[in-house]
């Protein structure tokens, strides 16, 4: 097979610990979970396969058509007592992937982190959702840092693409846009 550019979207989940790590932090293979261990050996082939490559990885997602995480259970109130307040996440507005993806081809990228400044559980719920949530569950909550070395090629600065206030703006929107999917205390998707 050839092909004249490959984009392969892969996924921070091929880190184990997903906290300030970004393009060149190198993956630990060892003990990764399954999803994770297998986008990072479909990442080493399209390496290996394709030189005319560009590897996105990608945190948790928002945007039209958002169909899991714990947005979408905000949005739904769907199983919110098994979401952890605590949680910090990374959500990636989807609007904006295919132009993010012709401006790192552009810049000759090969591998790049798409990501968003982390915002906790309860910062989704109150400033995305405009609802409190405090739910601390038991044991440790899931923390995720993915950054970049490349923001200042999408014109931001720091570590990350989009800054917390651009990822509240993205809930807000699907928030305000996006019908109920699910019917209340039943969990059956409409």
């Amino acid at each position: 097979m050839s092909c004249k550019t490959f984009i392969l979207m892969s996924t921070v989940d091929v880190f184990n610990k997903p906290i300030g790590v970004d393009e060149k932090t190198p993956v630990d293979e060892a003990g990764l979970h399954p999803y994770g261990l297998h986008r990072r050996m479909l990442e080493k082939f399209v390496e290996r396969h394709f030189p005319n490559h560009l590897i996105v990885r990608l945190p948790g997602l928002v945007g039209p058509g958002l169909r899991k995480n714990v947005i979408f259970d905000f949005l739904n109130d769907n199983n919110l007592d098994a979401v952890d307040s605590r949680g910090v996440f990374q959500f990636y507005p989807m609007i904006n992937l295919w132009y993010d993806i012709q401006t790192a081809l552009n810049a000759g990228l090969k591998l790049v982190h798409l990501t968003a400044e982390p915002i906790s559980v309860a910062e989704v719920s109150g400033q995305g959702f405009g609802k409190l949530f405090e739910h601390p569950l038991a044991g440790s909550s899931a923390i995720y840092d993915m950054r970049t070395r490349h923001a200042a090629v999408f014109g931001a600065a720091g570590n990350y693409q989009y800054n917390r206030r651009e990822t509240i703006q993205a809930i807000r929107a699907y928030a305000q846009s996006e019908q109920r999917t699910l019917k209340a205390h039943e969990g059956v998707a409409t």
